[in-house]
């Protein structure tokens, strides 16, 4: 297939469609969940390009989360989740010929500016809130990865760094019988009032888990980033479960500073 510009700004413009259609969930956090939200035919040509599993690297080799020293000398869950940066060139440069080239178009689609302004627009008033009259001084840009997990993987309840402002995850495999179970969950903390500002993972029993979005092809899972947006994945069992997905994420640079 020949990758165009053409094709690049349809397939941006029906993205868009369906992420400024989506509806926002309020409690406990602004949140939305959207159905094949990528094209159908963009939606197969990432499942074709896949990388290969050489081609991506654990979340403990990279600076994707930080591990306290005393678990370094075991294996941690996190070990089970690899990951290929795609908005940093040299991980993007392990994805190998003839694969890279698709890659390389659909981020054209992902960081074009009608569909980063399509997801700040979806969340245009939390956007305000947060940075009222300083909004004129703000930068936003993608943060985008791909990521491969396999059995054993969890990931604590926890908020995200400060300076992510929203993030989508798109789920690119599926188990159906257990659809209810692998996708991205909310939690709700046991103490009244408890926040954090995303430097942490914590117990998932300090935690209620109130919803789960569905682990099925090309649905997506979208929040904003705020000190109480508390997400994690409960512990996958080992059994041959595997879950590709891809991370989108938009954070912030105040021009000010």
């Amino acid at each position: 297939m020949d990758y165009t510009e053409s094709q690049i700004l349809n397939f941006s413009n029906q993205l868009v469609y369906k992420i400024l259609n989506s509806k926002i969930n309020n409690y406990p956090f602004f949140h939305c969940e959207t159905k094949n939200i990528l094209p159908k035919k963009l939606f197969d040509l990432t499942i074709i390009n896949f990388p290969k599993q050489d081609e991506f690297i654990s979340h403990t080799s990279s600076d994707a989360v930080i591990i306290d020293k005393k678990d370094k000398s075991s294996s941690h869950p996190y070990d089970f989740r690899n990951q290929i940066f795609l908005t940093r060139p040299d991980d993007m440069s392990r994805i190998k010929s003839p694969r890279y080239a698709f890659w390389e178009f659909f981020m054209k689609i992902l960081c074009s500016p009608i569909v980063i302004k399509s997801f700040l627009k979806l969340y245009k008033n939390q956007v305000k809130q947060r940075f009222g009259d300083n909004l004129k001084n703000i930068s936003f840009y993608p943060n985008i990865m791909l990521l491969h997990d396999k059995a054993n993987y969890s990931l604590g309840p926890h908020t995200d760094i400060e300076h992510k402002v929203l993030s989508a995850l798109i789920y690119l495999s599926s188990d159906k019988e257990n659809s209810d179970s692998y996708g991205t969950s909310i939690y709700v903390p046991k103490t009244e009032n408890f926040v954090c500002d995303g430097k942490k993972h914590h117990e998932h029993k300090d935690f209620y888990k109130i919803y789960t979005a569905e682990f099925i092809n090309n649905n997506s899972f979208s929040f904003f980033r705020t000190n109480n947006s508390f997400h994690g994945v409960e512990t996958v069992p080992n059994k041959p479960i595997e879950r590709k997905l891809l991370q989108y994420s938009i954070v912030s640079k105040d021009n000010s500073l």
